[in-house]
């Protein structure tokens, strides 16, 4: 005798944070712009689908593009160090801890 099937339905879902990955210039001369990539950032369980940037501590800019230009025409860098943060998010919601 066969019993009638079981069935069971499992979701899967992906908890694990994406890794932002910062590349800049260690140096720059003044009245440059500044462009930085977060082309490296990875996610095992998807993709990434957004990238924060924050310039000095400054209002977060979201983008969908890997990488930001900080212009010089409209964000002059005084002489000096200054930090820029990514944040990144997959497409399942999860962000990654700040690199800068």
């Amino acid at each position: 005798n066969q019993s009638s099937p079981a069935t069971l339905r499992v979701i899967v879902t992906d908890t694990l944070a994406p890794t932002a990955v910062i590349q800049a210039p260690s140096s720059i001369p003044v009245g440059t712009d500044l462009v930085v990539s977060g082309a490296n950032s990875f996610d095992i369980g998807g993709r990434i689908i957004s990238y924060r940037w924050t310039l000095d501590g400054g209002t977060p800019v979201e983008t969908s593009s890997a990488s930001i230009t900080f212009a010089a025409a409209t964000t002059p860098l005084a002489v000096g160090l200054h930090t820029v943060q990514l944040v990144v998010t997959d497409d399942s919601g999860n962000t990654s801890s700040p690199a800068a």
